[in-house]
């Protein structure tokens, strides 16, 4: 079972980074930006060598997250999100993961994460 961070810090540090998960995939679970649990976890799989490949900038993520593509680090990889569902099997809960639609809601969520991700880059310094 996914628990919540105890403070934003945190968060960002578990949802920023691959702690723990497979180099690419990114379980997000908790929405920095306004503080609260998703419905759904989400994950986010992505080449996380973009900057160093020669990946070109993702127009799509640029057009949806505010000040992107201002300068300074620019999203440059391929990105596919799925949503995490659990399903029940009559009283039992089956705890394997599928994936589910998503729907405006979820899309917010990647928004916020992403432009999360835009905030850690700009206050490290980070330019690519």
């Amino acid at each position: 079972m996914t628990t919540v961070p105890s403070s934003p810090s945190l968060a960002l540090k578990t949802t920023l980074f691959n702690v723990g998960q497979d180099q690419g995939i990114q379980l997000y679970y908790y929405n920095v930006v306004c503080r609260c649990r998703l419905k759904d976890d989400i994950n986010l799989h992505f080449n996380d060598t973009f900057f160093m490949d020669g990946s070109e900038k993702n127009l799509v993520v640029c057009k949806v997250v505010q000040a992107m593509d201002d300068g300074g680090a620019v999203w440059q990889a391929p990105l596919v999100v799925l949503k995490k569902t659990r399903s029940s099997q009559g009283i039992f809960w089956d705890l394997t993961p599928g994936y589910g639609h998503m729907d405006m809601g979820d899309f917010r969520e990647v928004v916020d994460y992403l432009t999360n991700w835009k905030w850690e880059m700009a206050t490290k310094g980070t330019i690519f």
